[in-house]
């Protein structure tokens, strides 16, 4: 979006560096792409980007959560609600890494990984530790960065520069 910046997200590490705004401005451009930047699509979808090198070469993976809902449309309900879950975005960007075929001949290096939320602790958090310990990590809605009654999608919204208070109030129901 043209004049937009996008704020610097929240480290996730204490001891990583600061970010700066080229990975959001990424996810920005991302989601102005697929015209994600309304209300109900900050409150549906994350996005993750991925700054890697590949054989020295700077490149990005930017992927977008699937929701339950999605999923539900086009397989139905899970036997088991509790196994009901969408996929989520960080994972979804693992798994393009992991498919990459310079990826086997340990030819790619992750050098920052954003998350416009910070990664969910039952898959997420687990991985990226196990997998990218090392790797500085930022989102932009931590447990700690939102405003009293301030929700998600809002936050979201604020961060990237695209928010008009007030709006999509009628949005909030979908």
């Amino acid at each position: 979006m043209a004049g937009v910046f996008p704020r610097v997200p929240n480290k996730l590490k204490r001891d990583d560096p600061d970010c700066g705004n080229e990975l959001p401005s990424k996810a920005l451009e991302y989601r102005t792409q697929k015209k994600l930047v309304d209300m109900a699509s900050f409150r549906k979808y994350n996005i993750t980007v991925w700054k890697i090198s590949v054989n020295g070469k700077p490149d990005f993976i930017i992927k977008e959560n699937v929701p339950i809902s999605e999923l539900r449309k086009r397989f139905g309900r899970a036997v088991d609600r509790k196994t009901e879950v969408g996929f989520h975005a960080e994972m979804m960007a693992r798994d393009e890494l992991s498919k990459r075929p310079e990826f086997s001949k340990n030819q790619i290096q992750v050098l920052a990984i954003f998350t416009e939320r910070a990664p969910c602790r039952m898959m997420c958090r687990p991985m990226l530790g196990h997998e990218h310990p090392w790797i500085p990590t930022y989102a932009y809605v931590t447990d700690h960065s939102k405003l009293d009654r301030q929700t998600t999608e809002e936050a979201l919204m604020m961060a990237y520069g695209v928010w008009k208070g007030g709006q999509g109030a009628e949005d909030k129901t979908s």
